[in-house]
C-alpha cells in the first residue's frame, strides 16, 4: 500500500507528493493499539429489528454488580422494557415493542446524568426515561 502525501515547499508554496510504502499489517496493529482507549469511550447500543417486532439494548443491559434494576412488561402489546442503574445513574437499558424516545436512554447511559429523585420515578414507572432525560438535563428539576 503506498499513501500519498502533499506537503509545501517554504515559500515557494509549490507542492510536492511523497509516495511512501505503508506495511499495512503495522498501520492495523498501531490501530488496534489504540482501540481499548477508544473502546472505553463507545457505549455498547444494539438495535434489532425481528420480523417487525424492534428490540435495542444500551449500555450495560445486563446490569452490574452492586446495582439495581426494573423491568416491565406489557404483554398484551408485545412491549417490555428492563432498566439497570449504578447509584443513582442508569448503566443500561433493554427494550423491546418500544421505538419512541429510545434515543433518551442513549442520552441517560451516555451522558452518566445523575438521576437523583427520578431514579425512583423511573424504578416505579420505567416507561418515563424522555421526561427523566428532560428533567435532569434542566436546573432546579
Amino acid at each position: 500500500m503506498v499513501i500519498l502525501l502533499k506537503y509545501r515547499l517554504s515559500q515557494k508554496r509549490m507542492l510536492k507528493i511523497l509516495a511512501l510504502p505503508i506495511d499495512l499489517n503495522s498501520l492495523l496493529m498501531d490501530v488496534n493499539t489504540l482501540m481499548p482507549s477508544v473502546n472505553s469511550m463507545i457505549h455498547s447500543i444494539n438495535v434489532l429489528d425481528s420480523m417487525g417486532m424492534i428490540s435495542s439494548s444500551f449500555g450495560e443491559w445486563q446490569g452490574v454488580a452492586g446495582g439495581d434494576g426494573v423491568e416491565k412488561a406489557d404483554e398484551a402489546n408485545g412491549r417490555y422494557i428492563s432498566l439497570q442503574f449504578d447509584g443513582d445513574l442508569l448503566v443500561g437499558a433493554t427494550s423491546i415493542g418500544l421505538t419512541e424516545h429510545v434515543g433518551a436512554l442513549r442520552g441517560l447511559i451516555q451522558g452518566k446524568i445523575k438521576l437523583g429523585a427520578w431514579k425512583q420515578k423511573l424504578l416505579e414507572t420505567p416507561t418515563r426515561f424522555a421526561e427523566a432525560l428532560i428533567a435532569c438535563q434542566r436546573p432546579n428539576s
